[in-house]
């Protein structure tokens, strides 16, 4: 009887002490492996994606370059010469007569 006891105390030790940290570290790498393959999978969808962006990236600067959204000039002085000179363009294409064209002094923002 006293042999039964001491086998079932070594047992519960070796379950304790052995098999138990190894269950734990078992689960721990599995859920480990699980966030890493979730986020692999994030990756490969943004992979999948790039060339999605990419052409709308490129699709983007073709229609700012067509529409010309900035005006050119390394200055404030050339950006508004050129804004005169687009603005006397559209005025002659739309048969619009300007008398005069100036550009104003700055004045700081408010």
């Amino acid at each position: 009887m006293l042999a039964v006891l001491l086998l079932a105390f070594l047992l519960g030790l070796v379950h304790v002490g052995i098999i138990s940290p190894v269950l734990r570290w078992r689960d721990d790498l599995d859920r480990r492996i699980a966030a890493a393959e979730t986020r692999l999978a994030r990756y490969h969808g943004l992979i999948d994606e790039r060339e999605h962006w990419r052409q709308r990236l490129a699709a983007l600067r073709r229609a700012e370059g067509e529409v010309g959204l900035l005006l050119p000039g390394r200055t404030r002085a050339l950006a508004a010469a050129a804004l005169q000179n687009r603005v006397q363009t559209l005025a002659e294409a739309s048969a619009v007569d300007l008398r005069s064209l100036q550009v104003m002094a700055e004045s700081a923002p408010e």
